[in-house]
């Protein structure tokens, strides 16, 4: 089997059972041939990574945002001028957020679990200490909102 053609498959972004589609075989043979040759399973491994990584590092700059070289065009009377610069580009808060929730869900999760153990024993307390839990989430959700 070719493996500079699976490596580019798998750079593009094809998954394997499209891989096998396109070296005309079946997803299973496709698996065992993997299975059966390691240079094989690393052109793969190695395609599927390269692609995995330029799209993290696109994303991480469209997330935190990043300038470009560029070129301003002006004519002034017939005399065009060409002024290099560089662009800024801003960051992109759906791919911020898409990096957080990912990368730290247990933090930046649309939703939270909530743990209902104890609410038994919030009953048995009185104002006084009632008051300071409050307290105490308050400042909990003060921190993590920062």
């Amino acid at each position: 089997m070719d493996k500079e053609k699976v490596y580019e498959l798998a750079l593009l972004g094809l998954k394997n059972s499209d891989i096998a589609k396109a070296m005309n075989v079946t997803a299973a043979a496709f698996s065992k041939k993997l299975d059966a040759d390691p240079e094989l399973y690393d052109s793969l491994n190695r395609g599927k990574c390269e692609a995995d990584g330029k799209v993290v590092k696109s994303l991480y700059k469209a997330a935190v945002g990043y300038s470009v070289p560029d070129v301003h065009i002006s004519n002034n009377k017939g005399v065009v001028t060409l002024t290099p610069f560089l662009k800024s580009i801003p960051p992109n808060v759906e791919a911020a957020k898409f990096w957080l929730k990912n990368r730290h869900p247990e933090l930046w999760s649309d939703s939270q679990d909530l743990n209902l153990n104890g609410i038994k024993e919030l009953n048995d307390l009185s104002d006084e200490e009632l008051e300071k839990r409050k307290e105490s989430l308050i400042n909990h959700l003060r921190v993590i909102s920062k």
